[in-house]
């Protein structure tokens, strides 16, 4: 409210939080009960979403939220956050440089997220069954030789233990639904129409399960990447208590394949 008539047209509104001296209301919610009494894993559905989650909901998001804890050099942001700060030493840069690293590629389930809700709209539009639907996907994606997302893993090459350990969870917790049924669908005709026995990989898994839970890919990129933080702040901790300085790649590892030193006359 602006009962003064102070705030320009374009000023800013939010629905998630608003702070008073002496407390703060989040998505309506007491936020020093939140504090005193809640799980982390509680406040941040209720900042995500502007609700309490249901039991098995939080346990979901407990375990999605563990899935992505460190995966050692593995993991594209922990070599870039490590050479950070290395060079300098300060945390916050080497945390954001990590972060920086994500994407298409690495630990964001945004391609991922917006792929299964292509796919579950193709399925409803065309009222095909998950199996028809993912036929009609897969010859698709061969045909224009496109990568599906959430499939394959440079390390784990038959199954990604962490996506296993997700669908266990969420088959404890009821949310192997439409989504979830239809990615693996979608890899299990995959494998047939390939050959090759990629795995359902983690980004993948927590798609579809964060899809079950009405997350959206914007959000999902999020969640993901809180996942991931503790493993990076760890990795730069180590870096600065160990005290290396100026890393670099390893000479055996450069190869150059320019052209042979000239020979300038004179």
């Amino acid at each position: 409210m602006d009962p003064q008539g102070f705030l320009p047209k374009d000023h800013w509104k939010t629905r998630i939080s608003d702070p008073q001296p002496g407390g703060m209301s989040l998505r309506g919610f007491d936020h020093n009960r939140i504090i005193r009494e809640d799980s982390y894993v509680t406040g941040l559905f209720i900042t995500l979403k502007g609700r309490r989650p249901g039991a098995e909901e939080a346990r979901m998001l407990n375990a999605l939220l563990n899935a992505l804890l460190d995966h050692g050099f593995q993991s594209a942001p922990i070599p870039v956050a490590r050479l950070i700060v290395s060079t300098n030493p300060q945390v916050i840069p080497a945390i954001a440089g990590g972060l920086l690293s994500c994407g298409t590629y690495a630990v964001s389930p945004q391609e991922a997220g917006e792929f299964i809700e292509w796919a579950g709209r193709l399925m409803k539009e065309e009222e095909l069954s998950a199996e028809d639907a993912a036929a009609k996907i897969v010859a698709r994606f061969q045909k224009e030789k496109k990568r599906i997302p959430g499939i394959g893993h440079p390390l784990h090459k038959t199954v990604d233990p962490r996506a296993a350990a997700l669908l266990a969870v969420a088959e404890e917790c009821g949310l192997v639904r439409g989504k979830v049924k239809l990615f693996q669908a979608i890899h299990r005709e995959f494998v047939r129409a390939t050959g090759k026995t990629l795995p359902v990989n983690v980004d993948g898994m927590m798609a579809c399960i964060m899809n079950e839970m009405g997350f959206s890919p914007l959000e999902m990129i999020g969640i993901n990447l809180i996942s991931h933080l503790p493993g990076i702040v760890a990795h730069i901790v180590e870096e600065l208590t160990e005290g290396h300085i100026a890393r670099g790649i390893p000479q055996p590892l450069i190869e150059y394949c320019g052209e042979d030193r000239r020979m300038e006359p004179g």
